[in-house]
């Protein structure tokens, strides 16, 4: 029988139990890969590469790309700029919400299921809205900021509110049901409309350096909200909403900033320019014919 609230022991016993069976179930689901993924060979390394510096040398590469694709590199940084408050923003209200709930796991388990189960509703939500209404990546893509921007900006409302400000039930079930309609859909637009921004001969190029700034991002937001829990006193996690709002708010700015035509434009330029440069290279390599009309090595 469940029992919705548990002692300190039953706590630690059931998290205890969930991280075994969800470490078996992960073993179970991912040790086959292993045994039955067939080999793909990728491309040999070219002479003189280093393979531990390739990454390096094809993050200069990106860069050098800045000035030829500026919508893909202005996307790219406020992208990092959101997500870096956003997630920042998620962790304070985790948090928030533990303190909350007292770490029960009951509550806690139902919030999730919750956001699970809202999530599935607001992707198929927001891909029937496009369909229905053809509505540009960037529109959706932004709408779904927004309405993640307010919801973690709500926050605000708790340095000044002994009520509000994610402080009560109801608020939560709002964030987790809010987070997977609106939020969740984030995470496929933020791709698909960067296919819109690069070219597709650098595809491979730009999406890496996509999933790095992904991995990376929640970067800066925990060190201001680490100097203001150790300098502020009181509502010192209210007041970290402050900075990783600001953060979130600069990067959904440079994110509007984006024009998917105008990075049309300079995809073709750089593609064309790409070809030349291509048969530049090529009418310098001409091979020596002998008399007979064969080709002499």
């Amino acid at each position: 029988m469940l029992n919705p609230n548990p002692d300190a022991g039953q706590t630690n016993w059931t998290y205890n139990a969930s991280a075994i069976m969800y470490g078996i179930y992960w073993l179970i689901s991912a040790l086959p890969y292993f045994f039955l993924d067939k080999k793909r060979p990728g491309p040999d390394i070219p002479i003189g590469a280093n393979v531990y510096m390739e990454g390096l040398v094809q993050a200069k590469e990106a860069l050098q790309l800045a000035k030829k694709l500026p919508q893909a590199w202005l996307y790219i940084i406020g992208f990092f700029l959101y997500c870096d408050g956003i997630n920042s923003c998620g962790t304070l209200i985790g948090n928030l919400q533990a303190q909350y709930l007292s770490y029960n796991v009951l509550s806690s388990n139902l919030f999730a299921l919750a956001q699970a189960v809202s999530g599935m509703i607001g992707c198929l939500a927001f891909w029937w809205i496009q369909l229905y209404f053809k509505l540009e990546t960037k529109t959706m893509l932004q709408f779904s900021n927004f309405l993640t921007l307010l919801m973690y900006a709500w926050a605000l409302v708790g340095l000044v509110s002994p009520s509000m400000g994610y402080k009560s039930s109801g608020e939560f079930w709002f964030y987790n049901i809010g987070y997977g309609i609106w939020t969740s859909p984030f995470w496929a637009l933020q791709n698909t409309y960067l296919s819109d921004l690069i070219p597709n001969r650098k595809a491979y190029l730009f999406f890496s350096l996509f999933g790095i700034m992904n991995k990376a991002s929640a970067f800066i937001g925990p060190i201001v909200n680490f100097f203001i829990t150790v300098v502020a006193k009181g509502n010192s996690d209210y007041i970290a909403f402050i900075p990783c709002t600001i953060l979130a708010l600069v990067g959904f700015i440079m994110i509007q900033y984006t024009n998917p035509a105008t990075a049309r434009l300079d995809i073709l330029a750089f593609e064309e320019a790409e070809r030349e440069f291509e048969g530049e290279r090529l009418s310098r390599i001409k091979p020596k014919v002998g008399k007979v009309g064969t080709i002499s090595h």
